[in-house]
């Protein structure tokens, strides 16, 4: 049986989001990136609610005023792209050939009635009795199964409320290709969530605001903040500041934090060492629902001269006959499934 796939959108339905919805259409990729910066995407709300583990607020404000971004892996998004269409047609196949269209990956809709916030769908979908809702087409690696075995995982969710929000379609839906090597295919409807509707709005005005009056959020532990510090700040100027009070409370916060991991990590050592001694020279020890192995590893050394410079190595009494490195042995432990 044929996939239903339309490549262009029918015009009742590009009417219907014009009603909600500013429709930017850039020519390109270059002139979407360029022309997302003025608004809020659906990515980025997920950003906000702290459920994103791409990219912190404040690396998403540098974003905004135009800085670099480091964080997005090219060939992650490339593939996941590149993947786009097969996995609507997963989508279709699995929900009895739902109708899907497609507005265009460079075509931004941005909202008339919350004009900080925009969005690019991948697909809209359709379903007789509900009409037109946003459809949200994700690739994950086979490390992500777990989150999506019971419900939608949390940053897909906002990403598809903020969708709602945005166009004013009634309901969502998202497909999931998850794996690799072995890939399984995952779909769900998504109804309008208003308390998070309410999370997104409380948070993302001020933040857009925010980025207009150069206003930067307060540096967090995502790793994306030491990034964009480190862009920001990647010299020293030799000069001296007065601390705050704020520093002096840092101050006292970071000597207790690390005092506490020193302590932390003598029991851990303790711990650990107290298992090795248990173990001796067995290989394993289980527990009801663990199991601890102390495997011997060997630390390879392999050197390879050339034929020409040998007689130079010999020359100078450099000894370079090393092949082999040192035995060690590791501890590690893994949960035993099924018990």
């Amino acid at each position: 049986m044929k996939v239903p796939l339309n490549p262009e959108p029918i015009a009742a339905l590009f009417e219907q989001i014009a009603e909600t919805c500013d429709i930017h259409q850039c020519a390109t990729r270059e002139d979407w990136l360029k022309a997302r910066a003025q608004w809020l995407g659906a990515s980025e709300s997920a950003i906000l609610l702290d459920q994103s583990r791409f990219k912190g607020k404040l690396a998403l404000h540098y974003q905004k005023l135009g800085f670099e971004d480091h964080e997005d892996d090219p060939e992650y998004l490339q593939i996941g792209s590149d993947l786009e269409s097969a996995v609507a047609k997963m989508y279709a196949r699995n929900t009895d050939n739902r109708r899907i269209f497609n507005l265009g990956s460079n075509t931004i809709l941005v909202s008339k009635q919350y004009p900080w916030l925009s969005c690019t769908l991948d697909r809209i979908t359709e379903k007789p009795e509900w009409g037109y809702g946003v459809l949200e087409l994700k690739t994950r690696g086979s490390f992500a199964m777990e989150d999506w075995e019971q419900e939608v995982p949390e940053d897909v969710m906002i990403q598809v409320q903020h969708q709602l929000l945005v166009t004013g379609l009634p309901w969502g839906s998202v497909g999931a290709l998850i794996g690799g090597p072995t890939w399984h295919f995952r779909w769900t409807d998504v109804a309008p969530n208003l308390a998070i509707h309410s999370a997104i709005l409380d948070i993302s005005e001020k933040f857009m605001a925010n980025v207009k009056s150069g206003i930067e959020p307060q540096a967090d532990d995502h790793p994306s903040t030491k990034d964009i510090l480190k862009q920001l700040y990647p010299l020293d100027n030799g000069e001296s500041v007065e601390a705050s009070s704020e520093v002096d409370d840092l101050d006292i916060e970071l000597v207790r934090v690390k005092d506490e991991l020193k302590a932390l990590e003598s029991r851990k050592d303790a711990a650990e060492n107290r298992l090795r001694q248990i173990i001796g020279p067995n290989t394993f020890i289980q527990g009801q629902d663990y199991k601890y192995s102390y495997k011997t590893q060997e630390n390879k050394v392999v050197v390879k001269v050339q034929p020409d410079f040998e007689q130079d190595l010999i020359d100078a009494k450099i000894p370079y006959d090393c092949s082999g490195g040192t035995t060690y042995r590791v501890l590690r432990r893994s949960a035993v499934k099924g018990k």
